[in-house]
């Protein structure tokens, strides 16, 4: 994780005088960034021809967490 996203997390007092906006703002930003990346994820592989099924193959490692 990001140390200044960890920092932030375990001192969210502070995360005004960080990044200028409040903590619950900072939280309602990183939730809709990750709808809208899953939202474009989808239209992404609606669109995609597949030539294995999805779910086939080998497992990801990574997630968006990372």
């Amino acid at each position: 994780m990001n140390p200044t996203l960890e920092y932030i997390y375990n001192h969210p007092n502070q995360t005004k005088r960080i990044i200028g906006i409040s903590y619950e703002q900072l939280i309602k930003l990183i939730e809709n960034a990750q709808k809208i990346e899953a939202e474009v994820r989808y239209r992404k592989a609606v669109c995609e021809k597949r030539l294995i099924k999805a779910g086939g193959g080998r497992k990801k490692i990574l997630n968006s967490e990372s």
